[in-house]
């Protein structure tokens, strides 16, 4: 079984909005020094600017999803796309970090929507057994920013500057909405969120515990991620290699996950990305042992097996959230979007404070720490569900 052809135009062009979002988000990273100097800031008042958009984004995107619910997904997808391409444009034409700043902010309100409704279109729109093949695809946007956008945006800055990374993002954001206007149904059926629905979501143990499992392992992942330009160059690579090949391995991720979770089921193949961790996350650590660094080679595979095994832990996440409970499905992808920016925070924040007392050699062991919490955790919550 595969994809419609209407239906996989209406992915692709939500995978496209995901694409925009993610290089509106993770840009930053790759020209904060440059906007630095020029702004006339430290780097490290600067790198608080992602921090706030990741605080934004985590508080914002249930409630948005929440008082939003009742309007129709594809007016709720321009008018998100709509608000990151007037950050954008804020952010381009920032004088000082107050600009830059409201420029972030916008873009978190309009990702905290864009991203969750997305999903839930992405699940509605696809045939029953094809719904992780939809998902994988709609966010293969996000792993193909990461290998390629991003880098893209970087060499834009350095030949035209740093506001020229933004009108880029723009751009593609624009593109995103006018593939939407053209493939996505005027309606499509997806459960209406309501307050009611939102608190009573609050309330549900066993549903709060199955979304901190996206945090659990968000943290983990994001103790090595953060810093791979610093371990890059530790072991003789070059800073931008190791990221790049992050984004690979989630696209290579994404072209297959699909097609693995209809054989296998969401939970199972959820079960297997978390323990995948248990294996590759040490071996970010392994100059404990050796006393020497990987070399580029060692770490650039590195990284790209881990991506491969680990960075689709969402998709089959977001099936299951919508498959047990359909009729606050919506918020519970809310939640979950909240759920993995408040990994993204803790994840830097564990792995800046194990360099700051062990060093980077300390980061895998760190993380592999982490991962075993995410597994047992997970053990534990599916037990609920039986």
């Amino acid at each position: 079984m595969s994809l419609p052809r209407a239906t996989l135009a209406a992915v692709i062009s939500l995978s496209l909005a995901n694409f925009g979002v993610a290089l509106s988000a993770f840009l930053i990273v790759g020209i904060l020094p440059q906007m630095a100097g020029d702004l006339g800031v430290s780097e490290a008042a600067m790198g608080q600017v992602f921090t706030l958009y990741a605080a934004v984004y985590a508080v914002a995107s249930p409630l948005l999803v929440t008082v939003t619910g009742r309007l129709p997904c594809r007016v709720l997808l321009l008018a998100s796309l709509g608000l990151i391409a007037l950050a954008g444009v804020v952010s381009a034409l920032a004088d000082g970090i107050g600009m830059v700043l409201a420029g972030r902010v916008l873009a978190a309100f309009g990702a905290a929507l864009c991203s969750p409704v997305a999903a839930s279109v992405a699940y509605a729109v696809a045939p029953a057994g094809e719904r992780g093949r939809a998902l994988s695809i709609a966010f293969a946007g996000f792993q193909i920013a990461q290998a390629a956008g991003v880098p893209l945006a970087v060499l834009v800055a350095g030949l035209a500057g740093w506001p020229a990374a933004f009108w880029l993002g723009v751009v593609v954001v624009l593109a995103a909405m006018a593939a939407i206007r053209v493939t996505l149904p005027a309606r499509v059926d997806t459960p209406v969120p309501t307050f009611a629905g939102l608190r009573l979501a609050l309330r549900d143990g066993r549903g709060l515990a199955m979304v901190s499992m996206t945090m659990l392992h968000i943290t983990a992942m994001c103790v090595v991620y953060t810093y791979l330009a610093p371990l890059a160059l530790r072991h003789g690579a070059h800073e931008g290699l190791p990221v790049g090949l992050y984004g690979l391995g989630g696209i290579g991720a994404s072209l297959f996950l699909g097609v693995v979770i209809a054989r296998l089921g969401p939970a199972r193949v959820r079960f297997g990305i978390a323990a995948s961790q248990l294996v590759f996350l040490p071996l970010f650590s392994l100059p404990l042992l050796t006393g020497a660094p990987m070399g580029a080679a060692a770490i650039g595979g590195l990284t790209l097996l881990w991506s491969a095994f680990g960075v689709g832990f969402l998709v089959p996440q977001q099936v299951l959230l919508v498959e047990r409970m359909p009729e606050r499905g919506t918020i519970m992808l809310g939640l979950n979007a909240t759920s993995n920016y408040l990994g993204l925070a803790f994840g830097a924040a564990i792995g800046g404070g194990v360099i700051s007392l062990l060093g980077l050699d300390w980061l895998g062991v760190g993380a592999v720490a982490c991962a075993a919490v995410a597994l047992t955790a997970l053990v534990i919550s599916e037990r609920q569900w039986r």
